[in-house]
């Protein structure tokens, strides 16, 4: 920015008036690099910029495009009260962090990282970016031969998968979304997320696999056409859903790095189990609250056993990881004998304490396998 001010400064203000004139050779010289310094910082700020708000706002229909099924008011709204604010906090939360150059998939299957912000604004930036994507004013009737098998091997055919759809919707208290899905084993699922969730995101407490269909449930969605009548709205979207472009979806879907990347992130379903368990202990603990530890420290230490009864997915089934597991459970043991025998808070903090080093060592196994999917 100071070589920015300088140069304006030069090039503005003591700018001769004939730069041929000898006696302003020198001027003239400082002059002509300081225009190119000029040029350049100009360049860098907008390279800047544009690095910073890499999160756009997608092409859209025109407002009218949808009516009568969806009106050009709700779509206004929608668009420019809700998408545009959820790509502006976006890039606000990613200013400064690691992840300002990582995708929207890639935030979202890692998104137990992110700030809360950050996390909401993600899902309802690709929420919203795909709900566009598969709608048509036009749009094809049928889908794809592979995947209208899949839809017939999954739901029945497609009439019966659109009740199930609105069946999921109607179960929805609040906002949310209803999903189609291809799930880690290839397999089309209907589910559901509160609020801006997605079935890309961790822990969003459903099954999780990549959107090739997502319908808005928010009522800013459809409010101010069907007021309370969610069912009529959803079937309006029905008649717009363009199956050509779902189809498109399912086969990428099929064959992406983001759908093996659930697969491996979902494989050690016991030491999910444990995590879920031990965050919210670690969390209670840190405010001082011991009654969840005493309440379930005979389950923390049944859960620390699944992790050697069970199977090890191979990518994690390291030397290091096995003797971490010994530890963790032999931790887990002390704790639980410390309540058993009704000791001191202080006693079973202490006790406590000895979990987390093994508990560290597994955590950061996963997290370097995590991060070598990140930045393929």
């Amino acid at each position: 920015m100071l070589i920015l001010l300088i140069s304006f400064f030069f090039v503005v203000l003591i700018a001769p008036k004939k730069e041929s004139d000898q006696s302003n050779l020198l001027i003239t010289t400082i002059i002509t690099i300081m225009k190119r310094l000029l040029l350049f910082s100009l360049i860098a700020i907008s390279l800047f910029s544009a690095q910073a708000q890499k999160h756009t706002l997608p092409k859209h229909l025109e407002y009218q495009a949808l009516e009568p099924g969806l009106d050009s008011l709700s779509m206004y709204i929608h668009i420019n009260s809700y998408h545009k604010k959820y790509v502006e906090l976006l890039n606000k939360s990613l200013t400064g962090t690691a992840d300002t150059g990582a995708t929207i998939t890639q935030l979202l299957i890692h998104s137990s990282k992110l700030s809360d912000m950050a996390r909401n604004a993600a899902g309802g930036h690709y929420n919203h970016t795909l709900f566009w994507d598969i709608l048509s004013p036009t749009p094809a009737a049928k889908p794809s031969e592979l995947l209208n098998t899949e839809i017939t091997k999954s739901f029945m055919g497609m009439d019966s998968m659109k009740v199930q759809i609105l069946q999921a919707a109607n179960k929805v208290f609040g906002s949310g979304w209803v999903w189609v899905i291809v799930t880690p084993e290839k397999k089309l699922k209907i589910t559901t997320t509160i609020n801006e969730e997605n079935p890309l995101m961790e822990k969003h407490g459903n099954v999780r696999g990549m959107p090739i269909l997502g319908i808005d449930l928010w009522e800013h969605a459809y409010y101010t056409k069907y007021q309370g009548n969610k069912k009529e709205y959803i079937q309006a979207v029905f008649k717009l859903l363009d199956w050509e472009l779902i189809s498109r979806k399912y086969s990428v879907a099929m064959e992406s790095e983001a759908l093996k990347q659930l697969n491996s992130s979902a494989d050690w379903a016991a030491f999910s189990k444990f995590h879920d368990v031990m965050k919210g202990l670690v969390m209670n603990m840190g405010k001082g609250e011991m009654t969840p530890i005493k309440s379930n420290s005979a389950n923390l230490l049944t859960l620390a056993k699944a992790l050697e009864s069970e199977p090890i997915p191979a990518e994690y089934a390291t030397e290091p990881v096995k003797a971490a597991i010994k530890n963790l459970i032999l931790a887990c043991a002390q704790v639980n004998d410390a309540v058993v025998k009704k000791g001191t808070d202080a006693q079973i903090k202490e006790k406590f304490a000895t979990i987390r080093d093994p508990y560290k060592v597994i955590v950061a196994s996963l997290s370097k396998k995590e991060d070598q999917f990140s930045h393929q």
